[in-house]
């Protein structure tokens, strides 16, 4: 048997249980973890589980957030990523239209715009930072699921009669 064979069988026969753990590029989005699809829609990211439900994100890196949350059972955390998300989303469409009103006025109109505009993007500033903060705890509970895979050779302190951990 050529090494070429015996690599695409070893292929076949581990790919299906790396899927559960694998994001893959799809056409115009990706499959997450074999439960998630992301796809790009015109109002925004549309995540689509296989059980049914579907939800619309304002970037990416939000809708992968939340797969990676509701893999890992952090129900509270997706919860919060997906309204926050809403919020920042609505802001930034909210600021958007009024800069377009305020191109087209002038004088205290104007100054009223301005005004509220300042105020939303504060809003949105601070939805922004509490998004990403959101975010990154994801990154952390998806490094925790790869500590086993990762972990390196060698002593540690937790063993030390010397001997190679795995």
């Amino acid at each position: 048997m050529k090494p070429s064979d015996k690599l695409a069988r070893l292929a076949e026969a581990e790919l299906p249980a790396l899927l559960d753990h694998v994001i893959i590029a799809d056409g115009d989005g990706f499959r997450v973890f074999g439960k998630y699809t992301i796809k790009k829609d015109t109002s925004g990211h549309v995540v689509e589980v296989n059980t049914g439900w579907s939800g619309t994100f304002g970037t990416a890196r939000s809708a992968l957030a939340w797969c990676i949350a509701d893999k890992n059972n952090q129900l509270n955390l997706a919860r919060e990523i997906y309204q926050l998300d809403l919020n920042a989303t609505r802001l930034r469409n909210d600021i958007q239209c009024r800069l377009g009103i305020a191109r087209k006025t002038s004088g205290r109109f104007l100054e009223t715009v301005e005004t509220k505009v300042s105020r939303r993007q504060e809003q949105s500033q601070a939805v922004e930072n509490e998004l990403s903060k959101c975010i990154n705890s994801t990154k952390y509970w998806q490094l925790r699921g790869f500590i086993n895979e990762t972990a390196r050779i060698g002593s540690t302190p937790s063993n030390r009669t010397g001997l190679k951990s795995i």
